[in-house]
């Protein structure tokens, strides 16, 4: 919403006559505002500041519908900022407040957020109760897009139990969904699930062709986090037709595009899936380089920190335990010289 000088000026102004007029209520809309702002450009310390100080306006006026929706920004931010504790105690935060005043659509707003937290800590039951819980609100109120998006995250918390049938009967309704209402984000993640569950099967020629149709709709779209998403499962199914060297494009080309858009818990998860291809071409030191790299930082996903670790386990090579930030982009930048191209 705020993407230019303009608003950042219009946002500071309010500031200083609601500041005059002691309005406490605009006020806290210009902080909450602010907040917005910064966390779209990456800037997390003031857009926590910002976003703390309109939840202390709100909570001054009695206004817990935007309570909530200041502890929803601050649980965004602390995601970005890979803080998943702290996350999930706002998300909380504003489950509650949002259960107290009837707000359906923000419950399930945080329902939807503290599932992917309880994913990512691998506590896939409570996930799935999460989604359950936001799905059927989303059906009480006939919201088709948001029906299509919880459906692809359920079908998610299958993949680790092995419940594939579920999983495969969640992704196809999502699908069927997504292409009745247009809508083309949703069918490029649908289609990319159903191409890991294929290499999950053994199916790799079939995931290749799902990944390519979903490939060429988030190239149009432009959605860096599914393009991500399907460079690494084009690589995994290459991978198991025993093509190496496209696998080892495709996790680079993944790499590098977590790396432009500064996304720690992808760029990680690629980082370990490209260990096991180096692993596999019996090229220990660049696997334990990576792998290490990836566990040093905070941002890595549960499951992954998990598979980083029995990967090393493996090849007989203690698991890193301090966590450096630094490190991994000093791994990365020696390996891919990524540096530049975030100039």
């Amino acid at each position: 919403m705020f993407q230019n000088d303009v608003a950042f000026q219009m946002f500071s102004t309010s500031l200083d006559i609601f500041k005059a007029e002691d309005d406490i209520y605009e006020l806290g809309l210009a902080y909450l505002g602010l907040g917005n702002y910064y966390l779209r450009e990456k800037d997390l310390t003031p857009a926590v500041d910002f976003s703390e100080l309109a939840r202390t306006c709100f909570t001054k006026t009695g206004d817990k519908f935007h309570q909530s929706m200041a502890l929803h920004l601050l649980g965004f931010i602390y995601v970005r900022a890979a803080d998943f504790q702290t996350s999930k105690t706002m998300f909380t935060q504003a489950l509650e407040l949002s259960q107290e005043i009837g707000d359906d659509r923000g419950m399930f707003l945080r329902l939807n957020q503290l599932a992917g937290i309880a994913c990512n800590e691998g506590d896939f039951e409570k996930a799935e109760a999460f989604y359950l819980e936001s799905l059927a609100l989303s059906r009480s109120f006939k919201d088709r897009f948001n029906q299509g998006i919880v459906l692809n995250n359920l079908a998610s918390v299958n993949q680790p139990r092995h419940e594939y049938e579920k999983e495969a009967a969640a992704l196809r309704e999502s699908l069927e969904i997504c292409r009745e209402i247009g809508d083309r984000e949703g069918v490029t993640v649908a289609l990319n699930n159903l191409a890991e569950l294929s290499v999950v099967l053994g199916e790799y020629q079939c995931a290749i062709d799902q990944s390519n149709q979903a490939l060429k709709i988030a190239l149009a779209v432009k959605d860096d986090w599914t393009i991500i998403a399907i460079y690494e499962i084009l690589g995994a199914a290459h991978l198991g037709l025993g093509e190496m060297e496209k696998t080892h494009q495709f996790f680079k080309q993944a790499i590098e595009l977590a790396y432009q858009i500064q996304s720690w818990d992808l760029l990680t998860r690629s980082a370990v899936n490209l260990a096991e291809v180096y692993q596999l071409q019996q090229d220990r030191d660049t696997a334990e380089d990576l792998l290490q790299a990836a566990l040093s930082h905070p941002g890595i996903l549960y499951e992954y920190g998990l598979k980083a670790i029995a990967l090393l386990e493996n090849m007989g090579v203690k698991p890193q335990e301090e966590k450096n930030e630094a490190y991994l982009m000093e791994v990365l930048d020696r390996y891919f010289d990524l540096r530049p191209s975030m100039d």
